[in-house]
C-alpha cells in the first residue's frame, strides 16, 4: 500500500525548562513573521532534594513554573543537566541518526569506550556542506564526525512521567549542553570569534566547549561550579569582610575562580593543540556571569578578552538575567530551528511511535475493525429478535404465576398461622422469665452487711435446648423409647463490692445471702453462694483516707428444665 508522506509539524510556540540544582530557568518562545521572540521568562527557586527529586515533588514543581509562566500551551523542552548525562564526539560510519542510536545503543563500550548500561542515546550528524545523507551509499560511506548525547533511561523517563502529570506534552528531554550552544549559535556570525571558547558555570559543575564556525567541536565538563562562590559572597563572605578578613577574602574567591580558569586553560591547550586552531574569545553564560568581578578575573588569568552572553544581541531584549538564561532560550530555539543543534532523548520512542503510525497494518486493522462492527449491527439485531420473543415468554410466564399464587396462597396462610404461634410462645416464655430478676434484688437489698458496698450486679440467664428423639419402630413395635424436645434454664448472679472492714465480713455477706429465705428457696443445694475473686487490700481511688478490699461473689440458682409437650 502506497506511504503518503505527512508534512512536519511546525510549531509556533514553545516552553523550555532548565531544572537547575538551585534555581529552575523557564522560556515561553514564540514564532512571528519577523522571526522567533521571546515572549516571558521565570526564575522560580529549585525545591531541595537528594540525589534525583521524587515524582510528586516535579509535578509540584513544573506547575508550578508552567502558572508563574501562565502559558496555554502545554509543550515543553526539558534539558537534563551536566552531571546526570553524557556528551561526546565520536568518528562513526556516515548514517542517518536513526541506525547511529542503533549501533550505539547495541554496543555502547565499542563505539564510546565506557560501559552505559540502560542509557537512552541520540545523535547528531552534521552533513558537510554539498553533500547529502542520502548520497552516502555503501561504497561511498565514510567516516563522520557524530555529536552523541545520552542519559539514563530511568532519570529521562523519571521526568517525563512527571510532567506528564502536571497536564504537559514533552516534546524533546536534552541535556543543558546543547542549550547552551544553541544560544551561541543564535548569535549573529560577527558577534563572536571563529574559534569561541564557551563557558556555561553552573550550580555545582560548569560546561566548557569550543565552538568553529558556529560548531561544536569539543566540550568537557569540570566540577567547579558557582554555588561555591555564591557562598563566599553570601554569609560566609558577609562574615569575613565584617571581621576585617579582606586579603582572606579576596584569596579564597579568587582560588575558586583560579580553579575554574586552570579547567578552562586545560581544555583551551588540548584544543589548540589536537586541531591547531587558536581560541581567541570566551563567551561566558550562567549565573555567575553576571558579575563583572567573574569576568575581569578569567580574563586576566587566561589574557583571552571574556564576554557575557545576552539575548541583547540576538533577539532584541535587554534582561539582566540574559546569562542565567542562556540554556533555556538555547533549548527552546533548538526546539524551533532544525539548523540548530539537536539531541532527543525521546527520539527512540518518537521513532517508534511514528513507526506504528505507517505502519500498513493499521490500515488492515482498520478494515478488521469495520467487518467486527458489521458483526456487532448483526448481533444487535439477532439480539432485538431474541429480546422480542423474551418479552412474549414473560407474559406466558406471568399468567403461569397468577395462576400459582391463587393456589398457593391458602399454603401460605397456613404457615403464617404456625409463625405466629411459635412467636406467641416465645413471647410468653420472655414475660414469665422477666419476674425473675425483681424478687432476686428486692431480697439481694436484706443481705446487706455493715461496711460493704456493691459496686456492680450481673444476672446471666443461659438456656440450654436439647432436641427430642424420636421412638424408634421395628416390626410395628417400640424398640428404642422416645425423648421430648427440652430446655435447661441456667441463672447466675454475680456480685462484686468493696469491703472496707475486716475481711471476715465478707464470710458474713456470703452466710447472710445463702440463710436468706429468698436464695435458701431458690438457690441449688450444693455449693449454693461462692467467693470466686479476692484482691489484695488497696487504697480507694475515690477516697485516699480509706483502704478497702474488692472481691466477687457467684449464686447459682437451681436449674429448671422445660419440656416441650
Amino acid at each position: 500500500m502506497p506511504q503518503f508522506p505527512t508534512p512536519t509539524l511546525k510549531r509556533s510556540e514553545i516552553v523550555a525548562i532548565d531544572f537547575g540544582y538551585q534555581v529552575t530557568k523557564a522560556v515561553h518562545l514564540r514564532r512571528r513573521e519577523t522571526g522567533i521572540s521571546l515572549v516571558k521568562y521565570v526564575l522560580v527557586e529549585t525545591p531541595i532534594y537528594e540525589k534525583i527529586p521524587s515524582r510528586e515533588l516535579l509535578v509540584d514543581h513544573f506547575k508550578q513554573v508552567v502558572s508563574a509562566l501562565g502559558v496555554s500551551g502545554k509543550h515543553v523542552v526539558l534539558a537534563i543537566g551536566a552531571a546526570d548525562s553524557f556528551l561526546s564526539h565520536v568518528e562513526l560510519p556516515a548514517s542517518s541518526a536513526s541506525e547511529l542510536r542503533k549501533m550505539i545503543k547495541l554496543s555502547p563500550k565499542t563505539f564510546l569506550q565506557q560501559d552505559l548500561p540502560d542509557f537512552l542515546f541520540d545523535c547528531f550528524v552534521k552533513t558537510p556542506p554539498g553533500e547529502s545523507a542520502a548520497g552516502n551509499t555503501a561504497r561511498t560511506r565514510r567516516k563522520a564526525k557524530v555529536l552523541v548525547g545520552g542519559a539514563k533511561r530511568r532519570l529521562v523517563e523519571h521526568f517525563q512521567e512527571a510532567a506528564r502529570d502536571a497536564g504537559l506534552i514533552v516534546e524533546e528531554i536534552t541535556i543543558n549542553q546543547i542549550g547552551a550552544v544553541n544560544a551561541v549559535a543564535a548569535l549573529p556570525t560577527d558577534s563572536h570569534a571563529d574559534v569561541a571558547a564557551l563557558l556555561d558555570i553552573g550550580s555545582n559543575n560548569s560546561t566548557i566547549g569550543i565552538l568553529v564556525n558556529g560548531e561544536l567541536e569539543f566540550t568537557r565538563i569540570v566540577s567547579v561550579g558557582a554555588g561555591k562562590l555564591a557562598d563566599f559572597f553570601g554569609k560566609t563572605g558577609a562574615a569575613e569582610l565584617k571581621s576585617g578578613k579582606m586579603e582572606e577574602f579576596q584569596a579564597k574567591v579568587h582560588g575558586l575562580i583560579a580553579a575554574l580558569a586552570r579547567e578552562l586553560s586545560a581544555s583551551i591547550d588540548f584544543f589548540e593543540t589536537k586541531n591547531e586552531a587558536k581560541v581567541t574569545e570566551i563567551v561566558v553564560s550562567g549565573g555567575a556571569a553576571r558579575s563583572q568581578f567573574v569576568l575581569q578575573s578569567l580574563e586576566a588569568e587566561l589574557e583571552i578578552p571574556c564576554e557575557t552572553w545576552t539575548p541583547a544581541r540576538c533577539r532584541g531584549l535587554a534582561l539582566p538575567e540574559g546569562p542565567q538564561l542562556a540554556v533555556a532560550i538555547g533549548l527552546g530555539l533548538g526546539a524551533l530551528d532544525p539548523n540548530l543543534v539537536r539531541i532527543n532523548l525521546l527520539a527512540e520512542e518518537q521513532e517508534a511511535a511514528e513507526m506504528r503510525r505507517r505502519d500498513p497494518v493499521r490500515r488492515g486493522v482498520w478494515v478488521a475493525a469495520c467487518a467486527v462492527l458489521l458483526m456487532f449491527l448483526w448481533s444487535g439485531y439477532l439480539g432485538l429478535k431474541l429480546w422480542s420473543a423474551d418479552s412474549e415468554l414473560k407474559l406466558h410466564e406471568l399468567e403461569i404465576q397468577t395462576l400459582q399464587k391463587n393456589s398457593s396462597q391458602a399454603i401460605a396462610t397456613a404457615k403464617s398461622a404456625r409463625d405466629i404461634g411459635r412467636t406467641l410462645d416465645v413471647i410468653k416464655q420472655q414475660a414469665t422469665n422477666r419476674f425473675l430478676f425483681a424478687p432476686t434484688l428486692n431480697a439481694l437489698q436484706f443481705t446487706t452487711v455493715r461496711e460493704i458496698q456493691f459496686h456492680r450486679l450481673k444476672i446471666e440467664q443461659n438456656l440450654a435446648t436439647e432436641l427430642a428423639v424420636k421412638p424408634v419402630v421395628e416390626e410395628g413395635k417400640a424398640d428404642v423409647a422416645g425423648k421430648p424436645a427440652t430446655v435447661t434454664e441456667k441463672v447466675v448472679l454475680f456480685i462484686q463490692g468493696k469491703d472496707y472492714d475486716d475481711p471476715q465480713a465478707i464470710d458474713r455477706l456470703v452466710q447472710t445471702i445463702a440463710e436468706h429465705a429468698y436464695f435458701k428457696g431458690n438457690l441449688r443445694h450444693t455449693d449454693p453462694v461462692l467467693l470466686r475473686e479476692l484482691q489484695p487490700r488497696q487504697v480507694d481511688p475515690s477516697d485516699p483516707n480509706k483502704t478497702m478490699q474488692l472481691f466477687g461473689i457467684e449464686c447459682s440458682f437451681a436449674e429448671r428444665i422445660f419440656k416441650d409437650e
